[in-house]
């Protein structure tokens, strides 16, 4: 049945689900480790996970820009027909 079959999915999508699942993981234990009294680990495990933000799904790069404006506001006519000569 090829609707059961599961899609390969890329490796760079694969390591930004695994970047995120790390930062998730240090910011938790950060905040464990915080509550715990260690101040020192906790904060470092906080910034280690503050790091690792770019490189997940929360980071600049995974956004997937729209189309720009002036491409959707373009009008139907070629360009040589504007810049026409009048008769």
């Amino acid at each position: 049945m090829p609707g059961s079959l599961s899609r390969p999915t890329s490796a760079r999508k694969r390591i930004r689900h695994l970047t995120t699942l790390a930062c998730v993981l240090a910011c938790v234990a950060g905040l464990l480790t915080l509550l715990s009294g260690h101040v020192i680990h906790g904060a470092l495990l906080m910034l280690a996970g503050l790091v690792l933000v770019p490189g997940s799904i929360w980071g600049r790069r995974h956004k997937q820009h729209p189309l720009d404006a002036t491409v959707l506001d373009a009008p139907s006519a070629p360009a040589t027909r504007r810049w026409r000569k009048a008769a």
